[in-house]
């Protein structure tokens, strides 16, 4: 289930995206203390602030980035997988796309958009693969009123695009035209 949420007010960290994201971190915790969670960017520099904010609030968090080594990687799913203490796991976008699988997790919080949705899909499949025994919920975090809404306003068009592609009812001098109209929205 792909859900959009758009991030709340703020109410303390001074990122109505971190703040609603610890909210939802914490309503997990609250419910069920075995939620574990995969919080996707693809900006280093956001997993380090989400790690700060999330260790500030009594998480331990996992910071799973293109920086690890191998055997960095390895420890880092193992811990994940069966530590009960490290129940969130901060990805980047790029190094979820290759190969691990994250089914310790059942909650994939997408902390900002791609304009190319086979690489969120990607990533959000390492959650959401065969061995998984929960439902998975995941969950976009979108900025009002930002280049975030027009990014998924033309994945949607993407994705709508490439059925049409498959379907082989739509012409290549369309499909060009759509690109550019793709990226005059996007400047606009």
């Amino acid at each position: 289930i792909l859900k959009q949420q758009e991030a709340a007010a703020s109410c303390g960290s001074g990122s109505a995206k971190v703040d609603a994201l610890l909210q939802y971190l914490e309503e997990d915790r609250q419910a069920d203390g075995t939620i574990k969670s995969v919080i996707i960017s693809q900006f280093v520099v956001m997993l380090r602030v989400l790690e700060a904010a999330l260790i500030a609030k009594g998480f331990r968090p996992l910071v799973f980035d293109g920086s690890l080594d191998i055997k960095a990687r390895e420890g880092h799913m193992r811990t994940f997988r069966e530590s009960p203490e490290h129940t969130v796991m901060l990805l980047s976008l790029r190094a979820g796309g290759v190969g691990i699988n994250l089914t310790a997790a059942c909650r994939v919080y997408n902390c900002d958009p791609w304009w190319n949705p086979a690489v969120e899909a990607q990533a959000i499949d390492r959650v959401h693969r065969l061995g998984q025994t929960r439902d998975v919920r995941a969950i976009r975090l979108i900025a009002r009123n930002t280049v975030e809404e027009k990014m998924l306003a033309l994945k949607e068009k993407k994705e709508k695009l490439m059925e049409l592609v498959h379907g082989g009812t739509e012409r290549s001098s369309d499909n060009r035209q759509a690109r550019l109209d793709d990226i005059r929205m996007l400047l606009s």
